[in-house]
């Protein structure tokens, strides 16, 4: 390292050379690197949320969340379907097996 640190005193061009090197290098990545605020994923999951105010688990379930899932029931290209019953609140998430297009399970 103490060689590397003395060639550099004594040839201060070289460390011009590198510093300059590194920023073009450093641009030429910066402007190949892809980007995106929101990355393009395979849709393969859609979600169900269910407002009922007032309402225990128990009666989320019974009232809406069973009747959302005896729907599905018989539709092709569901893998698995998972529910929630919360108070006030339910989901149901629906997986998709591959190569459906969501659009037609939807």
């Amino acid at each position: 390292m103490k060689k590397i640190i003395a060639f550099l005193v004594t040839y201060p061009i070289w460390s011009n050379v590198l510093l300059v090197s590194l920023f073009v290098f450093s641009a030429l990545s910066l402007a190949k690197i892809n980007s995106s605020s929101f990355p393009e994923l395979p849709a393969d999951k859609i979600f169900v949320n269910v407002s009922f105010p007032g309402s225990s688990p128990e009666e989320v379930e019974e009232g809406v969340i069973l009747k959302i899932e005896d729907n599905l029931e018989g539709i092709e290209g569901i893998d698995r379907v998972t529910s929630v019953s919360q108070e006030n609140s339910g989901s149901v998430t629906v997986e998709l097996e591959k190569g459906y297009p969501i659009d037609d399970v939807l």
